[in-house]
């Protein structure tokens, strides 16, 4: 494995260094930069192309941010509570947030702290892990230039979880030149028992994501409540956009937004699956 000190001198000299050397490693072959053929390549055209001079890409990728695009969107209902933002872990008020909540980086993923009981937080060793992501800078590992120069902000959200800690329903549309045509549904994150498979916007299974760490499901599971509701917000979310994975949640039929994803896996070894006979590269028209 490419170490992240590696990926990220890559990135500093080219980020298109950067994403051709990484390519190569995963993938045995060059990328096609002339005539982009698969999801991942066009991704990866698009990043290097357009993601850190978009100003409306790097609105979207910010966690903060994005909540006012989503709003002027007209779904202001479907933004997690706003609890509290931060410029620092430090200024974390503590005395002010509820029982349970959760607290994230707005820049990249990953730099999540979910608590569920406050009183058996540790607060300086929470404050010294939320420091150190806050001094990372992320776009450096895969050359996401959506995220580099994002004003940092730590947002403290309304805990949508359960008590024993289990993280809501995910689903995570994937939207093509505006158009939701597919939902990664995963449960059990965080688990040994992580399931994840790829519908179609009736509910129909259509497709798995072929990696190891996920368990296909042997039947199939109920369709979300709010599933209409969230495809319709995908669609409006999507618009603006040639691809972007648009992540919702349904917490007791009630839809939620999570986030916008323009380079999932990094825009390497994306989960995909193939919609009506064509595959997700074909879909997606740059």
């Amino acid at each position: 494995m490419l170490s992240d000190i590696f990926r990220s001198a890559l990135t500093i000299l080219s980020p298109k260094l950067n994403t051709e050397v990484v390519f190569f490693f995963k993938f045995h072959r060059r990328i096609n930069w002339k005539n982009p053929q698969t999801l991942n390549e066009k991704i990866l055209k698009l990043k290097l192309d357009s993601y850190g001079s978009d100003p409306k890409i790097r609105q979207c990728a910010d966690k903060y941010a994005v909540r006012s695009y989503v709003e002027a969107k007209g779904l202001r209902d479907m933004l997690i509570p706003l609890l509290a933002a931060y410029d620092r872990a430090e200024d974390i008020v503590w005395d002010t947030l509820p029982e349970a909540f959760a607290l994230k980086w707005n820049f990249g993923c990953g730099f999540n702290l979910i608590c569920t009981d406050k009183k058996k937080l540790k607060q300086e060793d929470a404050v010294k892990t939320l420091s150190r992501w806050s001094r990372k800078k992320y776009y450096l590992g895969y050359s996401e230039m959506q995220y580099k120069g994002v004003p940092k902000k730590l947002l403290a959200e309304k805990y949508l979880g359960t008590a024993d800690g289990a993280l809501p329903e995910d689903y995570k549309f994937y939207c093509f030149n505006g158009e939701p045509l597919a939902i990664l549904y995963m449960t059990g994150r965080g688990s040994e028992h992580m399931q994840a498979a790829f519908f179609d916007l009736n509910w129909n299974m259509i497709g798995t994501t072929g990696k190891r760490n996920y368990q296909s499901f042997e039947a199939t599971p109920p369709a979300p409540a709010s599933l209409n509701r969230m495809a319709e917000a995908a669609r409006i979310l999507s618009k603006d956009f040639k691809f972007v994975r648009v992540d919702l949640y349904d917490v007791d039929g009630k839809p939620f937004f999570g986030e916008m994803t323009f380079t999932p896996a990094g825009g390497f070894d994306v989960s995909q699956c193939r919609i009506n006979g064509q595959s997700m590269g074909e879909l997606l028209k740059i």
